[in-house]
């Protein structure tokens, strides 16, 4: 890895320690939410490499058995939540019109990332930095 990159890395490790005794201190337990994509992937990674204590929840309803297989497999300490009572396919048509989330429109944040029922009070959620600027309205 170049040194740049390894500066980012340890920058986002010291972050995540300093966020982590400003919640400590004001009595907040840290949640990671975890959709399995490859944000949520490096957050979990370097909230694991940085030492803090933290819960990772995962809010599963519009997943496909795919991704709930690979978050299972990959990351077995990973807290499911579910809301709903039925399955992807009715989650989808009942919740968004029946459109399938693409690249284009992944509505998986949205539901699991953004939405206030399932944002801890004490979150780290994985959003890019690009994305942050399109999402900030």
């Amino acid at each position: 890895m170049n040194l740049f990159a390894e500066e980012i890395e340890q920058t986002a490790i010291e972050r995540i320690q300093k966020f982590s005794k400003i919640a400590k201190a004001m009595n907040f337990e840290i949640a990671l939410g975890m959709s399995g994509g490859k944000d949520s992937q490096v957050c979990y990674d370097l909230c694991k490499r940085s030492g803090i204590e933290f819960k990772s929840y995962f809010n599963h309803s519009f997943e496909s058995n795919i991704t709930l297989k690979f978050i299972k497999e990959n990351y077995p300490d990973v807290i499911r939540r579910r809301d709903y009572k039925h399955g992807f396919i009715e989650n989808i048509w009942e919740n968004h019109g029946g459109l399938l989330p693409t690249v284009q429109s992944a509505y998986c944040c949205t539901d699991y990332k953004h939405n206030r029922k399932y944002v801890d009070e004490c979150s780290i959620v994985g959003v890019r930095k690009y994305e942050s600027f399109k999402r900030k309205e």
